[in-house]
Order: C-alpha cells, then sequence, then structure tokens
C-alpha cells in the first residue's frame, strides 16, 4: 500500500498543534505569538511597488541586497548567513545538515515544540534536559546529557514557553565541551536586539549558529523571512540543503524594507517594545492575584502557572474568541502562555479573564 511509504519518523507525528485552532472563530490569537504591533507603512509601500516584471524574474538581485542589508544589520558578513523561510526552514535546514538516523539531539523540557520535530524527520533521537530549578537551565546538565552521538544542542534565546536566556557565557561553554556537535541558538524573538548572542559566533567557537526571523520583531510574521548565522563552512552547508529561492519577491520586497528604513523602523521597534511591556504589564496585574507564578523573560510572551483551573480559563477564553497556549506535558501542568498585543486587544482579554477569575475558575 502506498501509505508504507511514508517513513515511520513522520507517520508517528501530530499535525503542528496551532493549526487545530485555526477554523474555530477565534478573533484573539494569543497562543501564536505574533507581533503586538503592525509593521511600518514604508514597509507595506514596498510590497505594493512590486511590478509584474518582478513577479516574472527569479529574485536574485533583491535577494542579494537583502543579504547585504542583513548583514550590516546583523554586524556579519554575507558568507555566514543563510537566509530562509522563516525560522522554522532553517530549523529543518540544521537538522537536516548534521543529524543522521539514530543520532541525537539535545534540548530543554520543556522547549519549543519544533525542534523535536525537526529532530524527528531527520531520524534522529531528543534528549530532553528537565529544569532543576524554573527556569534555570543548567549548562552542565546540557554538556553531560550528550552521549557519544549527540550532534546538535538546540537552545531559546530565550526558551519557549519559559523565557529563561541561555547567557553568553553557558553558550561558550556548552560549545566548548561538546565540539563534536552543533550548538544552535534559536532567537526569533530577540531579532536584531542587544540581547542576541550572534557574538558567539566567532573563530574560537565554531560550532555555534544562531537563528532569527523577521516575525516577532519585525511584525512581518505573514512573510515568512529567517537566517541563520553560522561560520562560513556551516552556511555554505546548510544553503545546500534548502533551495536556491527560499523567499519569494514580496517577502524580500518587505524585509529589505524594513532593514533600510532608518529612523522609521528605529521608532517601530522602540514603540513595539513599550507596547510589549505595556501589555505584558496589564495581562500580569490581571492575572497575578490568581497565579501561582508568573514568569517574564525577554520574549513577548509571560507563562502563568493557575493551577487545575488553567483548562477551564484556556477553554473559557476560547469560547469567547480569545486562543491562548495550554499544555499538556507534566513539567507545565496548569500553566497558560498569554503573549503581548495592541492596546485594544489587551484591554479585551484582560477584562474577559478578570470576569473569569473573579468567579468559579479562580485557581
Amino acid at each position: 500500500m502506498i501509505e508504507s511509504l511514508i517513513r515511520p519518523a513522520i507517520r508517528a507525528l501530530d499535525d503542528y498543534p496551532a493549526r487545530d485552532l485555526d477554523d474555530r472563530g477565534i478573533v484573539v490569537r494569543m497562543h501564536r505569538n505574533e507581533a503586538a504591533l503592525c509593521v511600518p507603512q514604508c514597509v507595506i509601500d514596498a510590497v505594493r511597488a512590486i511590478d509584474g516584471e518582478m513577479l516574472r524574474t527569479y529574485p536574485t538581485e533583491l535577494m542579494r541586497s537583502f543579504a547585504s542589508n542583513l548583514a550590516r544589520r546583523l554586524g556579519c558578513t554575507v558568507e555566514r548567513i543563510t537566509i530562509g523561510n522563516g525560522a522554522d526552514e532553517l530549523l529543518y535546514a540544521v537538522a537536516r545538515t548534521v543529524l543522521e538516523p539514530g543520532d541525537t539531539m539535545v534540548a530543554a523540557a520543556p522547549s519549543f515544540g519544533m525542534y523535536a520535530r525537526v529532530a524527528a524527520c531527520a531520524g534522529a533521537r531528543v534528549t530532553r534536559v528537565p529544569y532543576t530549578t524554573r527556569w534555570q537551565l543548567d549548562p552542565d546538565a546540557v554538556v553531560a546529557a550528550a552521549d557519544a552521538r549527540a550532534k546538535l544542542v538546540m537552545l531559546g534565546n530565550p526558551n519557549n514557553p519559559t523565557g529563561d536566556t541561555p547567557s553568553a557565557e553557558a553558550v561558550a561553554y556548552i560549545a566548548a565541551s561538546l565540539p563534536n556537535a552543533l550548538v544552535a541558538i534559536d532567537e526569533v524573538y530577540l531579532a536584531f536586539s542587544e540581547r542576541s548572542l550572534i557574538g558567539c559566533v566567532r573563530a574560537d567557537a565554531p560550532n555555534v549558529a544562531v537563528i532569527g526571523s523577521f516575525s516577532k520583531s519585525a511584525a512581518l510574521a505573514g512573510a515568512r523571512v529567517g537566517y541563520a548565522v553560522a561560520a562560513e563552512y556551516l552556511t555554505a552547508a546548510f544553503r545546500r540543503s534548502i533551495g536556491p529561492y527560499p523567499i519569494g519577491v514580496a517577502s524580500l520586497a518587505a524585509a529589505n524594507a524594513y532593514l533600510t528604513g532608518g529612523t522609521t523602523i528605529a521608532a517601530f521597534e522602540s514603540a513595539l517594545r513599550a507596547q510589549i511591556s505595556r501589555s505584558l504589564d496589564a495581562l500580569e496585574r490581571t492575572i497575578a492575584p490568581s497565579a501561582r507564578a508568573i514568569w517574564r523573560g525577554a520574549g513577548n510572551f509571560m507563562l502563568a502557572e493557575l493551577g487545575s483551573g488553567a483548562s477551564h480559563i484556556a477553554n473559557a477564553l476560547l469560547a469567547d474568541g480569545i486562543a491562548v497556549r495550554s499544555y499538556d506535558t507534566p513539567e507545565l501542568s496548569g500553566m497558560l502562555r498569554f503573549c503581548a498585543t495592541d492596546d485594544a486587544t489587551t484591554a479585551r482579554v484582560t477584562a474577559s479573564l478578570a470576569t473569569m477569575l473573579r468567579g468559579r475558575f479562580n485557581a
């Protein structure tokens, strides 16, 4: 039967969880961690300026211009950058590049579910490193978890959903302790930030790669623009593992306009940081009286422990058109993740939450 052609690792995968909620009349999608503000008008204008000739041809020149501008913004050379269709494609590219069936990938538990998916698609096993303290990942535990077949260590900066960030010293220690493994840092929430760990990609740490995207920090999730920064030999390998034109002309035009927006983009990034803080502050004030604990890190989200009432709160919010991230894993039992959004949406969510928490869902 044709079904027998499908690899067991693929058959064993569930569909990506966020897709399950797409057709339920959701108005507020807090489960996706999308940007809290819309991108500036100059970026939209660049997309509207696309003509038929640009659509007819492969975007070679535009990709070259984008790569040059991105390298300038990130403070590295073009030869160290791989461009992909969102950060997810870069995660898959990293896994395809270094993992063979039977190899091991090391990741924190809990962490972004896509890490396990890309490892599974490569036929690799995942070794999960639990937090002994919420949420402080021990670099020694990461190193100790790596067996002889460990070829990849995947760390979030910040980790999703816990919000903790590895230090540059911790990354350097892990990379030096595991010279035969690639240490990949996923920092989609910190793209273009001074808190980025791109500085860890250096000559004395040739096995470190940093993955970012324009989805969160640049409000371009719909454009699907991602990148990886690594040593040149790794970059060459990553590029060979993906297609020659991984991003369409509209996405390139939007991202390039963002990178060349000057003071307009600087003002937007400042406004976005302020909006994230304001939204999370309001959410935290509403949830705090009923929460056992709340964790906020460097990203645009926070994790709240609400006990046995968490699933009821999530379901009640969903009935009100608001989706938040809930979990069924033991380490995240009773927890919900909320992301920052604009002021009007934040007000709607906090009002709905306040009503619930005053009533039977008070944890």
